[in-house]
Parts: structure tokens; C-alpha cells; sequence
């Protein structure tokens, strides 16, 4: 059973690095490791890779079962504009008749008559507060000093 990790993805290289591109990788990603509590490998893993891709340059037929996974990520951004994986809008023919003025007078009296309706609710409910009968106040009137104790 092969091992699924790919020793230049954990490397950082391009499939097919050679020897000396791997070792700076190795030093490069292992003062990562150090420096980042977050770095998905270890160190074990990095020696693992530089092992894996070492053998590779010996042995070819050994990396064989490798995938090969394109370490340039802008190899899959599309290019701006129309394309085979970003087709051009087309147009449809129209389905329905042309729209008149008078239509339109009409669509807009009624999102008129919609605005106003939506107003004078929000203003009825802001004024009626203010236009509700008010109670009363009841003015208590209290001494200043207690009043002093009857002596029987």
C-alpha cells in the first residue's frame, strides 16, 4: 500500500525539484515549522519528504505512485473575460409584447398610491401617541415638616 502524502507538496516544490531545490525547502519549511505553532507538518514529515524525493532522483520507477498535484496555483485562474469555461451571455428573443406608455403609467401609479399608503400608515402610527386623550394630573401636595405628635 503506497503512502498519500506528497513529498513536494509538503516541500513546497514542483514536482520533479531536484536535489538542491529540495534541501532549501527542507531548511526553509523546517524554520517554519519552529517558528509557526500552526504549520500542518512536523519535522519528522519534512525529513520524510526530502527522503522520498531524494529516492525519486535515484530511482524514478520508485515515485511512479506519487500524484502529481501543479505546485503554480495560477494554472487554474481563467482569464478574464469570455471563454471556453466562462461563455459569452446570449441574448433570447423577446416572449412577451413591448410595454406602452400608458402600461407604465400605470405601474407607476400604483407603487405611488403604495408609497403614500405605506406614509400615511407610519405617520398615523407616530401621531396617535400624541393625539390620545391624556388623564389628569393629580397634584399631591406634602408638608415640608412632619406635623408634630398631640399630647393627650
Amino acid at each position: 500500500m503506497s503512502d498519500r502524502r506528497n513529498p513536494y507538496l509538503i516541500l513546497g516544490l514542483p514536482y520533479g525539484a531536484g536535489r538542491a531545490e529540495a534541501t532549501k525547502a527542507l531548511a526553509k519549511r523546517s524554520r517554519q515549522a519552529r517558528r509557526d505553532g500552526a504549520f500542518p507538518y512536523e519535522l519528522e514529515d519534512l525529513t520524510w519528504a526530502l527522503n522520498q524525493v531524494e529516492m525519486q532522483i535515484e530511482d524514478p520507477v520508485s515515485g511512479l505512485d506519487t500524484f502529481r498535484v501543479p505546485a503554480d496555483h495560477e494554472v487554474f485562474d481563467l482569464p478574464p473575460g469570455p471563454g471556453l469555461l466562462r461563455p459569452a451571455p446570449q441574448a433570447l428573443p423577446r416572449r412577451s409584447p413591448a410595454s406602452t406608455t400608458a402600461d407604465r403609467q400605470v405601474i407607476v401609479d400604483l407603487a405611488c398610491d403604495d408609497a403614500f399608503a405605506e406614509l400615511a400608515q407610519r405617520m398615523t402610527e407616530s401621531v396617535a401617541p400624541l393625539l390620545a386623550p391624556r388623564q389628569p394630573v393629580k397634584t399631591v401636595i406634602r408638608p415640608s415638616t412632619p406635623p408634630k405628635r398631640r399630647r393627650f
